[in-house]
């Protein structure tokens, strides 16, 4: 039997690794990478390098799809909320068109009444001018009532 990296001989029966991937290969221990520290670390590894980049691509296409799943299932609940904040949105673009009338009457209604008191003072002034005249005028015929 030979080591399917190498291809040399393997001499003794226990010191060689068998892949239990889909390749089903033989290794020297040696010819597998990173399998004396896993041994060391106390973890049972059962594939080859080569099959275990696979195996990591298959579960990283897995997580790749869990992640997608999990995206997707967030945008449809974001997308589900579209009619309520739409619902929302006009409901508020109601109330702003009401305030905005209100407004357009309440300014519409300032410059009413600020001309109307504008009026009203030149009426005060007016009438304080008369009186004032009539006071001198009173003053003025006292004066020759007294002559």
């Amino acid at each position: 039997m030979e080591c399917q990296k190498c291809r040399k001989v393997l001499a003794k029966k226990g010191s060689h690794f068998m892949c239990q991937g889909p390749c089903q290969g033989t290794f020297h221990r040696g010819c597998v990478k990173g399998l004396a520290a896993d041994i060391k670390n106390g973890k049972n590894r059962i594939y080859c390098n080569n099959c275990e980049d696979e195996g990591s691509e298959d579960e990283d296409q897995g997580e790749e799809l869990q992640d997608y799943s999990k995206i997707l299932k967030d945008i449809q609940k974001k997308v589900g909320a579209i009619p309520r904040f739409k619902t929302q949105l006009d409901s508020i673009t109601q109330c702003l068109i009401m305030l905005s009338d209100k407004y357009d009457s309440f300014i519409v209604e300032y410059k009413q009444s600020k001309e109307k008191i504008h009026k009203l003072e030149k009426a005060i002034t007016n009438v304080n001018n008369k009186c004032v005249y009539l006071e001198k005028q009173n003053i003025s015929f006292e004066q020759k009532i007294q002559e």
